[in-house]
């Protein structure tokens, strides 16, 4: 019988290069304590059974719908890329072996079918989306833009699949009266309650503030402009001074460069001292990763798996897209999971699959009735931060 891993491997076929290590030093120069260091195929490994376990599916089943999901992913770059004006998403197939969808806004373009037919995957092309995806989103930033301006203070709009915008309003605000350009489409629920939800809170160790833990760290990073080198975790993270290796070295000190709380997502980053910055994260305790890539954002569909690691609840879960883009009154370009399971503590750690990274933890927004996870997307610390991810 195959195992998940070998599954993995032959499905997958992903190899990881040959000394595959970060330009601005070798793993000798900075190693921590013995911990495990995992090659690519083992990290799918892992991935896969995790799904496979959240899913009742076989691991041969659950590695051939993450292959789809990654060819998935391809082809919608490509098609968001060639037809930005009627290009409306994604959305993967709910069980193994299903038919995933593609949108356009007005008809399926005439290289649509050829591109889908390349990619050997089961998908339904189908136009008569009322708006494309950037007029979407950009529908969703004016809701929430019109509310900021009436002082509105507690308030997500999550973008859904079908076109449709969930507008969530918390703090026992009344929910507000659109004006009538901006009502098609969205759906307006008022709750008592706070909408969003950060997670740094006290006790276990990672990124910390005076000697308390308080956030987890995120990806490595490197400034496109000087080289200086660092780490990264969410923007809303506050006074951070030190960095705890996991495997036991002692504490060290970390310098606070920039933050962007704002339309691109809940990121900062740090420089650290007289250490190496390693193109590598902990996937959970004790297990590294060589990060090999980075998600596009126009790879990312509804129902798309990735996995979330943070210190907080030491926990590493792997959950479906919710929705593709998610604003608030203060953070914008965030992506939205389908259920919360993550805690204090959990903010900026990496979300992932395999070895390739997606995004940085941001917290918990109530949208569509329920607490769902959210994180900021990796690529956009280039535009928020003027930093990479150190691959």
């Amino acid at each position: 019988m195959w195992t998940a891993g070998l599954v993995a491997a032959l499905v997958f076929g992903w190899v990881v290069p040959v000394g595959a290590v970060s330009a601005h030093g070798g793993h000798a120069a900075d190693d921590e304590r013995p911990g495990q260091q995992v090659d690519q195929r083992t990290a799918i490994e892992h991935d896969v059974a995790l799904v496979a376990a959240r899913t009742g599916w076989t691991p041969a089943a659950t590695a051939e719908h993450l292959k789809v999901q990654q060819q998935l992913g391809v082809l919608l770059g490509r098609l968001a890329e060639r037809h930005p004006d009627t290009f409306a998403g994604g959305r993967l197939a709910g069980q193994p072996g299903g038919t995933s969808d593609i949108r356009f806004k007005g008809q399926v373009p005439a290289d649509a079918a050829a591109d889908a037919a390349a990619a050997g995957i089961r998908v339904n092309l189908a136009g008569g989306a009322r708006y494309s995806s950037t007029e979407v989103r950009a529908r969703a930033d004016a809701v929430i833009a019109h509310l900021r301006g009436l002082g509105y203070a507690d308030a997500t709009a999550a973008v859904r699949f079908d076109g449709t915008i969930d507008l969530t309003i918390g703090g026992g605000a009344p929910a507000p009266i659109l004006p009538s350009e901006l009502r098609d489409g969205v759906r307006v629920t008022a709750v008592p309650a706070a909408v969003t939800r950060q997670e740094h809170t006290r006790g276990g160790a990672e990124l910390l503030d005076n000697n308390v833990f308080e956030c987890t760290s995120g990806f490595t990073v490197i400034d496109s402009v000087t080289g200086t080198t660092g780490v990264s975790t969410a923007g809303h993270c506050t006074g951070l001074d030190e960095y705890r290796p996991p495997e036991g070295d002692p504490d060290y000190g970390v310098t606070f460069q920039s933050e962007h709380q704002g339309v691109y997502g809940d990121f900062q980053w740090m420089t650290t001292q007289n250490h190496v910055d390693l193109p590598e994260f902990y996937a959970r305790d004790g297990e590294r990763r060589t990060l090999t890539a980075l998600t596009p954002y126009n790879n990312v569909a509804t129902g798309f798996w990735s996995c979330v690691y943070g210190r907080g609840s030491d926990l590493r879960a792997c959950d479906q897209v919710y929705s593709t883009y998610v604003v608030t009154v203060t953070v914008g370009s965030l992506i939205a999971m389908t259920t919360d399971h993550t805690t204090g503590g959990d903010s900026g750690g990496t979300w992932s699959f395999g070895s390739e990274g997606i995004g940085v933890h941001l917290g918990d927004y109530y949208t569509g009735g329920s607490w769902r996870n959210v994180y900021s997307l990796a690529t956009n610390m280039y535009t928020a931060l003027g930093v990479t991810v150190i691959l």
